[in-house]
């Protein structure tokens, strides 16, 4: 998937389609390689204290968010599916498929959410084995902002 100098990235990703398991929101059902998943959790009872898990197509633990409803009622993360080298993810073929978002403290109920295996534009590169563990944000830019949903 190509993108010429110039190009609108909205063309290029996939929609907005909210994936919902009680508090709990993904932002869209599909995402491509190098995109941020956005992360919401609401109305989050008092007494509750888990974790939000997430795992790779391959059944790898990839990304924990700790939910304490003693400190917050909510609040808004997000993370970047990406290689990992401490995560002993190091061929993107691993975080290509349906990717799997459960709480701890009930595995019986899931979300889900797709990487197709296509790429933002320009982000190829951060996907190459020997990279692995190395790129740390994206872009790699010293004054690179993330932007907020």
């Amino acid at each position: 998937m190509g993108c010429d100098e110039g190009c609108d990235i909205s063309h290029v990703v996939y929609p907005e389609n909210p994936q919902n398991l009680y508090g709990l929101q993904i932002n869209k059902d599909k995402y491509l390689l190098g995109e941020n998943v956005y992360v919401k959790v609401t109305d989050i009872p008092p007494n509750l204290k888990t974790m939000a898990v997430f795992y790779t197509p391959t059944g790898k633990q990839f990304f924990e968010i700790p939910i304490d409803g003693e400190k917050t009622s909510g609040f808004k993360q997000y993370f970047k599916p990406q290689l990992l080298k401490n995560r002993n993810l190091c061929d993107v073929n691993e975080l290509i498929g349906t990717w799997t978002v459960m709480f701890q403290n009930n595995p019986t109920e899931k979300i889900y959410f797709e990487m197709p295996g296509e790429y933002l534009p320009g982000n190829e590169k951060y996907y190459d084995r020997l990279t692995c563990g190395i790129a740390k944000q994206f872009p790699e830019s010293p004054n690179f902002v993330p932007a907020t949903p």
